[in-house]
């Protein structure tokens, strides 16, 4: 889990870090990405009824989820050239995978005779065949916006390290809509990113704060070493305005780099310093009026033009 303040860099971090590690370059194979919002729901990441047109007639059916089709596609990658399936059946499986399916029972059928090879294997025989299975990623950016508890139901207990696929306490649950069995392979990994100006980490669920690693991103006013725009240091004007953000607020409301990173002209500095910085720190600081002028500071000389002194901001 990568958190911290907004423009640490965290999404890029996670989307750099899952290219390297996969050699590609966009999702739909071995990693995928999605965001998390208030609405985002169980139906949505694992499995969930689906409206269906067929000759005028409206019917449901049952549709699996991102995380449920990436969890199946890393199964199968492990499981080729094993014998469990045919090659035939691997290609078939993967291609609904990947595509919206259109002929569900087909389907169906192909993930029940998966499920129903890989539990005829004993403990050892599924750890072997994760041994060296190619790594899969999920990316869920801004996940702390969403009802984690909700959309990952019974995941939660699924992510444990123990009781995956072919481990020591492997778990396998019956899903509540499709009535199909399913458990987390070992070579899927997932990686959130959090904000904290958002919503602080500790108000987390404890059950899956202990199944994430956490890793704090912080603003890093380094970056910015020598880019100084007509006379503006942006790496001293970072670092002053996150000391005081601190001082009169907490940690997790500090600025990151990525806001100044390719600055290199007045007029770039001006558009995101009142387009982006201050609209943020209206936010921070609703109706706090003291505390806005102590962050901004003041300029006791009148501006002549009508584009306010990003400098004079911090001369008082």
């Amino acid at each position: 889990m990568l958190y911290g303040p907004p423009g640490t860099g965290k999404t890029w971090l996670a989307l750099r870090y899952v290219k390297d590690a996969t050699g590609e370059d966009v999702p739909g194979n071995r990693w995928e990405f999605i965001t998390f919002h208030q609405s985002y729901s169980y139906e949505e990441f694992i499995e969930g009824f689906r409206p269906k047109t067929e000759n005028g007639q409206i019917t449901y059916v049952i549709e699996d989820g991102i995380f449920k089709k990436l969890a199946l596609r890393a199964i199968l990658e492990a499981i080729k050239d094993k014998g469990l399936l045919t090659e035939d059946e691997i290609r078939e499986l993967e291609d609904y995978l990947r595509n919206d399916s259109t002929d569900y029972s087909r389907y169906s059928k192909l993930k029940q005779k998966l499920w129903n090879a890989l539990l005829s294997l004993s403990k050892e025989e599924r750890g072997e065949l994760f041994k060296d299975a190619p790594s899969f990623y999920l990316i869920i950016d801004e996940i702390n916006r969403g009802n984690i508890s909700r959309i990952f139901g019974e995941l939660i207990t699924l992510l444990e390290r123990d009781k995956r696929l072919g481990q020591e306490n492997k778990f396998i649950v019956t899903l509540p809509y499709s009535r199909e069995p399913f458990g987390v392979p070992p070579n899927l990994y997932i990686i959130g990113t959090m904000n904290t100006a958002d919503r602080s980490i500790a108000l987390i669920d404890i059950a899956l704060r202990r199944r994430f690693a956490f890793i704090e991103i912080e603003p890093e006013q380094e970056k910015l070493k020598g880019t100084i725009i007509e006379g503006i240091d942006l790496g001293k004007l970072l670092e002053s305005l996150n000391k005081k953000i601190e001082a009169l607020k907490d940690r997790d409301h500090r600025i990151g780099h990525s806001y100044f990173i390719n600055i290199n002209t007045r007029e770039e500095l001006h558009r995101v310093w009142y387009q982006e910085i201050i609209p943020l720190l209206q936010e921070y600081f609703y109706n706090d009026w003291e505390s806005l002028k102590f962050i901004l500071g003041t300029s006791s000389k009148k501006r002549k033009s009508k584009h306010h002194s990003v400098r004079g901001q911090f001369t008082g």
